[in-house]
């Protein structure tokens, strides 16, 4: 090899290191902030960074706090500018560790806003971190806060629209964070009341109840203490689901229900990158902390973005259990129409799981037959309710479920009686549900208006 072939070997490996040195830098940089410049200039290609980087919270009015150690940087109604930024950039030597952006949520729905919500959002931010960079960190706890009380866009405008943050003075000890979701003590009836009338509204926003089956199963399957409602959250079932809601709502005292777990199969994860067990978009949240179910019951739709077939049922139960292994049983609402990915999972599940399906025409679901035999759990649609799953067959060692026969096979799962793989459901169901009739919508209980 010649001087000259390796002086430029020798210049195209000092290239490659001073690329690779480049891209290390910007990996190092990026993981040292909060939101990128991309994020910030372009939000609405990274809707998902900003709605996993903030907690929520809803409140009635923001009141202005006269704590030590807050500042509040007001916007102003749709605006970005921050009218007071030397009420932050004057104070000397303080660390931020908690900043709580104020916004309306007027309408209730962020799609029907005026100005677009991730534009906005993100203006503030961008605004927020040109007077200090150091406030673009990751480290800090931020949040959104919601305002529920405005009824118009009027009174909107004379709301608090702005930033708040909480410091402290480099060399004290940094202050407990605030939980953007406080524990909050059992609903009163007639705070149910006003809940269960805003569950009864997105249901209407929704197109109304055609098939009250989850709150009629409720009704006759009560009564059992400490229980888990894991809900599909998924298009076609918002109206299902939140009917769980409803009846904990309207029937406090005999409920049982201690914690609501909604999942949406992997928010908008691609379908290639959906890993049994692994596949996320599943969120917890208590009963009793009813603003923070309203809140999820949008915030898990928001995040979701159809997709595939099968859903992660399973993983979202074992998630619930793992978050309250203090549970006695688990209610899982889940659409009859849709596979499991994971159901290979069944087996880790320890409590039983008592499956309310959503859909049914004529055939049900093997899988979820099989989920509730598995757990020593029961099965349950609009109209039938099947306990002691397995026991008693026939003299073909054969079960009916609904109209069809199904049996249990050489190794102890449940088989329809014709062939069957999970695939293969799809199509059946096609092939024997009749076209449906058009179906009257139901009105659920009333509920008084506040």
């Amino acid at each position: 090899m010649c001087i000259s072939q390796l002086s430029r070997l020798k210049n195209y490996i000092i290239l490659i290191l001073f690329i690779v040195f480049c891209n290390l830098l910007i990996a190092q940089n990026n993981s040292e902030i909060f939101l990128t410049d991309a994020a910030l200039k372009t939000p609405q290609n990274f809707k998902d960074v900003y709605d996993r980087a903030f907690g929520y919270n809803e409140i009635p009015v923001f009141i202005k706090s006269k704590s030590e150690k807050t500042v509040v940087l007001e916007n102003g109604y749709a605006d970005y500018r921050i009218k007071n930024p030397a009420d932050w950039t004057l104070i000397e030597n303080a660390v931020p560790y908690q900043v709580d952006v104020v916004f309306t949520k007027y309408p209730w729905n962020k799609s029907d806003w005026l100005t677009n919500y991730y534009d906005l959002l993100s203006k503030r931010l961008d605004e927020l971190f040109s007077i200090d960079p150091k406030l673009n960190n990751p480290a800090i706890k931020w949040n959104l806060v919601l305002q529920t009380n405005c009824k118009s866009e009027d009174e909107t405008r004379t709301y608090f629209h702005g930033i708040i943050i909480k410091y402290y003075i480099e060399g004290e000890k940094k202050p407990e964070v605030t939980e953007s979701e406080k524990i909050q003590p059992e609903l009163t009836f007639t705070e149910a009341e006003k809940y269960a009338f805003k569950v009864s509204a997105f249901m209407d926003y929704l197109g109304g109840v055609t098939d009250p089956g989850v709150y009629n199963v409720l009704s006759r399957i009560s009564g059992k203490d400490n229980s888990i409602v894991v809900m599909d959250w998924t298009a076609s079932m918002y109206t299902y689901s939140a009917q769980a809601i409803m009846w904990h709502l309207k029937n406090l005292q005999r409920s049982g229900i201690k914690d609501f777990a909604f999942f949406n199969d992997g928010d908008r994860k691609q379908d290639l990158n959906k890993i049994p067990g692994e596949t996320g978009g599943i969120y917890h949240v208590s009963a009793s902390q009813m603003d923070s179910v309203l809140i999820l019951m949008d915030k898990v739709m928001q995040m979701g973005s159809g997709g595939d077939w099968p859903e992660n049922d399973v993983e979202a139960i074992l998630s619930a259990i793992s978050m309250h292994p203090e549970a006695k049983q688990v209610f899982l609402i889940a659409d009859n129409n849709s596979a499991m990915r994971d159901y290979e999972l069944i087996s880790k599940i320890n409590k039983p799981v008592h499956v309310i399906l959503c859909g049914v025409d004529q055939l049900i679901n093997v899988e979820y037959i099989n989920l509730a035999y598995k757990t020593g759990g029961s099965l349950h649609t609009e109209d039938e309710d099947f306990y002691n799953i397995g026991e008693s067959p026939d003299q073909d060692n054969c079960f009916l479920f609904g109209q069809h026969k199904y049996r249990i096979n050489e190794n102890g799962e449940i088989t329809m009686e014709m062939s069957y793989d999970r695939f293969w459901y799809e199509e059946q169901i096609k092939y024997l549900q009749k076209p449906e009739d058009k179906k009257k919508r139901v009105k659920m209980p009333d509920c008084p208006q506040f």
